[in-house]
């Protein structure tokens, strides 16, 4: 997908990747991709990974940002406090 816009976390407990792309009503589209700091990290790979589930999982942002940065921010609040099935317990910031 050419549209498709990526970012990537990092921490002592996780690397993440993200894919993400606007959608024409003005939501944004995401998934991600997780590997802990130990594993080895490959671009390539999380990239395939969290674009797929972009793409086979539909979960949104609603009354996206048109900043980039404050997007970010928002996508990765959405994946504490949603936590998808595919995103380790750990990355929550529920209690």
């Amino acid at each position: 997908m050419s549209n498709t816009s990526y970012f990537y976390l990092r921490n002592d407990q996780y690397n993440a990747t993200i894919a993400y792309r606007r959608n024409e009503d003005g939501t944004v589209s995401y998934g991600a991709s997780f590997c802990r700091p130990t594993d080895s990290f490959v671009k390539t790979m999380g990239r395939k990974i969290a674009e797929g589930r972009m793409i086979n999982n539909a979960v949104q942002v609603f009354e996206a940002p048109s900043e980039r940065w404050s997007l970010h921010e928002k996508i990765v609040d959405s994946i504490q406090y949603n936590l998808p099935s595919y995103a380790p317990r750990r990355f929550s910031n529920r209690a």
